[in-house]
């Protein structure tokens, strides 16, 4: 899928990225978070919700990912969301996860390891539909 986004600076991408890797915590057979669009998709979606939104989760991002939290190992980082959870900004946490998983888990290859087969559903419903309206 064709994502338009790209209100994320580069440092943010790779803070997202760190997010994901550490609130995901991909294992195989998932895919890791570079071979996804998760990060493409959390750009699509700050680039298209409202700008104060836009503008406040940026800055949370760029909270959280303070200190080279992008460098760090999964431990590292899921040891510090454990750390802000407990802390005021456990709510910054929690809004960055909903949005962060569902872009991760969101990504065609992930849908597919967890048997989720999105054209396949559409073809289902796309027969019942025919199938109501011949009965109707």
């Amino acid at each position: 899928m064709a994502l338009q986004g790209r209100c994320l600076s580069a440092r943010e991408r790779a803070i997202v990225a760190g997010l994901a890797d550490a609130m995901a915590a991909p294992e195989p057979p998932l895919p890791p978070v570079a071979d996804t669009d998760a990060v493409d998709a959390v750009d699509a979606w700050l680039a298209r919700a409202p700008a104060l939104n836009r503008i406040g989760l940026r800055a949370g991002l760029r909270l959280v990912g303070a200190g080279g939290f992008a460098q760090s190992d999964r431990a590292a980082r899921t040891r510090r969301l454990r750390r802000i959870e407990r802390s005021p900004l456990r709510d910054l946490i929690r809004v960055l996860a909903g949005i962060i998983v569902i872009a991760y888990f969101g990504d065609d290859r992930a849908m597919a390891v967890l048997g989720y087969h999105p054209e396949a559903n559409l073809d289902r419903a796309r027969r019942l539909i025919a199938e109501e309206a011949r009965v109707g």
